[in-house]
């Protein structure tokens, strides 16, 4: 190999593996998730029918600086809404209907850390996405059972909900333009903590704690988000 194309090759190389989100670099932008499930069992035998409605949405902002090279840490904070319902009644008249729904709707704030592998000339890279939330939210709940069209029983509910959660998830970034990148991240690994004190209609409170490890590869762990870069140093 010549001189002169050895050194054009050690040129280009440098090129493509300098990392192009540098120290320093501000980082702004947002995340959203949104999913739902709808589902319609039927039994024959029975004479029986089954809905079931599930909606999630998560919206994440977050702000950063890189503290070195291709390592971003900040804040963000979150709101997230579920809901369910689930419906159970007969297929050949109106004879009974149980009908059960639930949402919770939560605000969270914490702190992340992300690490970057850039490639393809700096337009395509993966990066691993670590964050610690804290979240308070409400909850409410209702159940009602009917006869021929005559309710028969009804149940509702509201709670306080409070926990923490550790996520790391993968994903993966694609610069529109030097300062803009548009993302995505499937899968996660986390662990919840989660306490929701709830007072029925009745006058009876309870409480629920849940907390443990979760991997998630669903379709429902589809993340999407755009992000802003900005720098101070000249190009």
């Amino acid at each position: 190999m010549k001189k002169s194309n050895l050194v054009l090759v050690l040129l280009v190389f440098n090129f493509v593996s300098k990392s192009q989100i540098s120290k320093g670099t501000k980082m702004f932008g947002t995340r959203f998730n949104y999913y739902q499930n709808k589902g319609d069992n039927q039994n024959i035998t029975s004479n029986t029918q089954s809905l079931n409605t599930n909606k999630n949405f998560n919206l994440t902002l977050n702000g950063g600086v890189f503290l070195k090279d291709n390592l971003v840490a900040g804040l963000l904070v979150g709101y997230s809404n579920q809901f369910t319902e689930n419906t159970d009644k007969s297929l050949n008249s109106n004879v009974y209907e149980n009908v059960n729904n639930s949402e919770s709707t939560i605000y969270s704030g914490g702190l992340y850390c992300r690490m970057y592998k850039m490639m393809v000339e700096n337009r395509i890279g993966f990066f691993g996405n670590l964050e610690a939330l804290y979240s308070i939210g409400k909850s409410s709940s209702k159940y009602t059972s009917s006869n021929n069209g005559v309710i028969s029983l009804d149940q509702s509910g509201k709670g306080d909900i409070k926990g923490y959660s550790i996520n790391l998830s993968p994903g993966v970034v694609y610069f529109i333009t030097k300062r803009i990148g548009l993302e995505a991240s499937f899968g996660n690994l986390s662990f919840k903590s989660q306490t929701n004190e709830t007072t029925s209609n009745s006058g009876a409170s309870s409480t629920n704690k849940t907390s443990g490890l979760n991997f998630n590869f669903s379709a429902n762990s589809l993340v999407l988000g755009i992000n802003f870069y900005l720098s101070d140093k000249k190009e």
